[in-house]
């Protein structure tokens, strides 16, 4: 995935940005899969009050789509939360790389002290 940091003004922006691109290059989804191109996302959120209906899922399900659509065969996503991971998991997502939060720091500092989930994971499914 190629983000340029500086274009994002919040620093909580940046810092999902930053975390995003040190996962990336973790791993190299480009030859894992012996693909030239693949759909990726900012992560899966949906908002509170509608979680628990299966929007996540549909969101994964229209990346599929589209990448049908488009003659796409892959899509690699961060995913930071563990509600998420888990529902990519039951979609059939599989893990690339692993970051544990507390371990993440810049500069010697945690960059994400007291967030809920243990850790981040880049995950990635063939679309079929």
């Amino acid at each position: 995935m190629f983000f340029i940091t500086s274009q994002y003004k919040g620093k909580p922006a940046k810092k999902i940005i930053k975390l995003i691109e040190d996962m990336d290059s973790m791993t190299d989804p480009f030859e894992l899969y012996g693909v030239e191109e693949y759909i990726t996302a900012m992560g899966l959120s949906v908002s509170k009050e509608f979680q628990g209906q299966g929007l996540g899922k549909e969101l994964l399900k229209a990346r599929f789509d589209v990448g049908r659509a488009v003659g796409v065969k892959l899509t690699v996503t961060c995913f930071t939360a563990k509600e998420s991971q888990v529902l990519a998991s039951r979609e059939g997502f599989e893990e690339l790389a692993r970051l544990t939060y507390v371990d993440y720091k810049i500069d010697g500092k945690e960059v994400f002290p007291g967030v809920k989930s243990e850790y981040s994971i880049l995950m990635a499914k063939n679309i079929e």
